[in-house]
């Protein structure tokens, strides 16, 4: 299906795939950024997605004008997590999580009510590639130890582009062991190489 897919890394697209086009699914899209421009969220509202776009930046606010979904201009480490869901009546399997606000992705983790919703899908950024390890080895504890959830990209690499190196690795994909597809995806893949094996 030709979404207007807009992400950075084809987030966007592995979670289209990943689901089979769902429609009327839900997501959370933190470290929204513009509303259009690489934006993780965008092109799922093509599929009558609905959701929360949060962004600390007011520059951006006018760029949300357009969207369908619900937007908060504000920290999102400062946000109570539990009650903005419950406020906004989110649904207890939400079908992606983008989180992508540089080192505080962490921080804003440990906030989420993961015992009390399901995140089908996660794509978190780690920025291993100029942080090293300290904030990816932290994401994964708190994802693995319970076991719902499954390491499927590991280490996605940045796609290649003037200003970084070949084989960066800069964020982590997750699947809820709800959804595991039968094709095996190795660590340090470049995301197009992901979606190519998807399809």
């Amino acid at each position: 299906m030709n979404l207007p897919y807009q992400s950075h890394a084809l987030q966007d697209c592995f979670v289209a795939n990943i689901l089979n086009f769902k429609r009327n699914g839900f997501f959370i899209d933190i470290g929204a950024c513009h509303a259009v421009s690489a934006n993780n969220s965008y092109a799922l509202e093509a599929l009558d997605w609905s959701g929360i776009c949060i962004e600390i930046d007011s520059q951006h606010n006018k760029s949300f004008e357009g969207r369908k979904c619900e937007y908060i201009n504000g920290d999102a480490t400062k946000i109570d997590y539990p009650k903005l869901l419950w406020e906004l009546a989110a649904p207890k399997v939400i079908d992606y999580l983008s989180l992508d606000i540089d080192a505080l992705s962490t921080q804003v983790l440990k906030k989420l009510p993961l015992d009390k919703y399901i995140f089908t899908i996660i794509t978190i950024e780690h920025d291993e590639y100029h942080l090293g390890n300290i904030y990816r080895n932290e994401q994964r504890e708190i994802l693995l130890k319970n076991g719902d959830y499954v390491l499927y990209c590991p280490d996605v690499l940045v796609p290649v582009q003037p200003d970084t190196q070949p084989d960066s690795a800069f964020e982590d994909w997750y699947l809820h062991k709800s959804i595991l597809p039968k094709i095996q995806m190795n660590a340090r893949m470049y995301p197009k190489d992901i979606i190519t094996a998807l399809q």
